[in-house]
């Protein structure tokens, strides 16, 4: 009776045993795409910012040759 008692609890605890490590696994396979996503949103905010430096440099060099030139743009109105 007490081997039956002790062999339950044994195999009872090996099935939470089982489901802790699966859900430890689950868990690392949802950190690592985390850390994947986060890994490429930092690629996607340093191409912007390239991007947007290259377009701030243009729109620079622009206006300096427009000054050079003595080249005026036309102000925008509302209407």
């Amino acid at each position: 009776m007490i081997k039956d008692k002790n062999q339950e609890k044994r195999e009872q605890l090996h099935k939470q045993i089982i489901q802790l490590e699966n859900q430890e696994e689950d868990l690392l396979v949802l950190k690592r795409r985390y850390e994947e996503k986060v890994m490429d949103f930092r690629t996607d905010i340093w191409t912007m910012n390239a991007q947007i430096e290259n377009l701030i440099d243009s729109v620079s060099e622009t206006s300096s040759t427009n000054r050079k030139y003595g080249k005026k743009t036309k102000p925008c109105s509302k209407q």
